[in-house]
């Protein structure tokens, strides 16, 4: 008891995991890490592969191969979304892709290569983005706005230390096993996200009628277009060309990265060892951040100034590679991109979503993520050919290219800010003339004394408001009245006074109450 006290104790001081928050918190963080490990792995194999197959000459293609599939992926699971809920879509989808490593297992095993390797590129890019995507929405579904603020850096930190633990795997087994021997180890690593994903959905803490009832009403809801919502919303458009700006500058990097050093490692075991070791190496710099960081540069500068801090590093990174082409300069360039983009970065473009409706995001989520993604490693295929094979300029001065891309990255940054203000007002204002929190003063006792007898002597349309109200504040003369309604024979009311008691950290609520 006094270890979980302490255990418990840590996590409310370090962390700011509050009571009956830290089972979700730990479950998500330990299904990003497998999710991540097995990302790490898999990709540092199929990119020693592919290299040491092909070259470097053949990436660009590779990268507008992944856009056309990418896309036709995109619309099938946009289908599928709509038909199937997202606890069964998550487990479905791990089942294909621990299905697909064994085909792949059995194809690079026997040695048979070839157009092997293309699909095995194209796959592994794709199944990176809808598995992380997944992920991200069942966190923004289990887990309300004060509670993304408080536990994304901390369930963050989960993805990073993956990155970590996969990447030195990699880097210790390659030249062991065997590049393609690794594979088997993925396919654990996701067969243990399987039983995480259903517990998480089953039981997460939270009340879960809403949730279903949250799922029933996406399924039944008619489903715009996502272009048509991306389009008429400034918001999401803004927020679907960060995204793609950031995609298309990172491809660059990554063709300049194993451009200078595939040629300077031919062995393909050392060079998936190689790329593995490095990538664990940014994961640790961008753990410190998450850890350290990343809740307090969110929290000082707003979510909007956080997301210069990874445009800015990945231009010094192209800085060092522009001066001198070296091995050093490369993996700083890369170390530049990686250690930002899953620390301070992710948590901003996850906090910039929470203004959306749930319903919006759900339709528009994953296709930015998937489709957007694809359509711009697309363009960064075809621009590195034109730039390769037209131009004929070398991976120095790919440089040049990526310092325009911050350029525009940085433009569309200080106007999401405004939008993300903005889309906030919005929502504010559309709330069905609910009295904003700042404009009470929950101190006088006549504002106070009136909520109360609302409470415990109104009927249920009056009470809905009133419990909103009371929500973002903790009064123990309220605490009479919620033992009261928590017996209400209203199910609604019933369900906003369990939102209430949540975080009241005193007071008996230890009642019996049928949901």
């Amino acid at each position: 008891m006094e270890s979980t006290g302490i255990l418990g104790k840590i996590f409310r001081e370090v962390f700011d995991i509050r009571e009956g928050e830290a089972r979700r918190a730990l479950l998500m963080q330990l299904y990003i890490f497998l999710v991540i490990s097995s990302l790490l792995i898999v990709k540092p194999v199929c990119n020693s592969l592919f290299l040491s197959q092909f070259g470097v000459e053949q990436l660009p293609t590779a990268f507008i191969l992944v856009a056309i599939f990418a896309a036709t992926v995109s619309a099938l699971y946009a289908k599928l979304q709509r038909s199937i809920p997202l606890n069964r879509l998550i487990v479905m989808t791990l089942q294909i892709s621990i299905a697909a490593l064994g085909v792949f297992y059995l194809f690079l095993f026997f040695t048979y290569k070839g157009v092997v390797l293309y699909i095995f590129y194209v796959w592994v890019a794709i199944f990176a983005v809808i598995s992380t995507s997944q992920f991200w929405i069942l966190a923004n579904l289990i887990f309300n706005p004060r509670e993304a603020r408080r536990l994304f850096s901390f369930i963050g930190a989960g993805a990073i230390s993956g990155g970590i633990f996969g990447g030195y795997l990699t880097n210790f087994l390659a030249p062991v096993i065997g590049s393609e021997n690794l594979l088997l180890i993925c396919m654990i690593f996701l067969v243990g996200c399987i039983p995480i994903s259903k517990t998480v959905w089953a039981d997460n803490g939270k009340d879960r009628t809403k949730i279903k009832f949250e799922h029933q009403k996406q399924l039944e809801k008619p489903v715009d277009n996502p272009v048509k919502l991306i389009v008429n919303s400034r918001h999401l458009t803004f927020l679907a060309g960060l995204v793609g700006m950031s995609i298309l500058t990172a491809k660059l990097v990554d063709y300049q990265f194993s451009a200078i050093v595939s040629p300077r490692i031919t062995d393909e075991d050392q060079l998936t060892a190689f790329f593995g070791f490095w990538l664990s190496n940014l994961n640790i710099v961008s753990l410190i951040i998450q850890l350290f960081l990343t809740r307090r540069v969110v929290g000082v500068f707003g979510v909007g100034t956080s997301l210069f801090f990874l445009p800015a590093s990945i231009l010094f990174g192209a800085l060092a590679v522009l001066i001198h082409p070296a091995l050093w300069s490369a993996v700083l360039i890369k170390i530049s991109d990686g250690s930002f983009k899953q620390s301070i970065n992710r948590a901003g473009l996850e906090l910039l979503a929470l203004p959306i409706p749930v319903e919006t995001k759900n339709q528009t989520k994953t296709f930015i993520d998937v489709f957007v993604d694809s359509l711009a490693t697309g363009i960064s295929g075809f621009l590195l050919i034109f730039m390769t094979y037209a131009l004929n300029i070398s991976e120095r001065q790919v440089s040049l290219m990526i310092i325009l891309l911050i350029a525009i990255w940085v433009y569309l940054v200080y106007h999401i800010r405004e939008e993300y203000i903005q889309s906030f007002r919005s929502k504010i204002e559309k709330e069905e003339k609910k009295p904003s929190l700042a404009a009470i003063d929950f101190r006088n006792e006549s504002v106070l004394s009136k909520l109360i007898k609302v409470l415990e002597g109104g009927d249920e349309k009056q009470i809905l408001p009133a419990l909103e109200m009371v929500k973002e504040i903790q009064n123990q003369r309220l605490i009479s009245s919620f033992k009261k309604l928590v017996h209400h024979p209203s199910h609604a009311v019933r369900l906003e006074v369990l939102k209430n008691i949540y975080f009241y950290k005193k007071g008996d609520f230890l009642m019996t109450c049928k949901l």
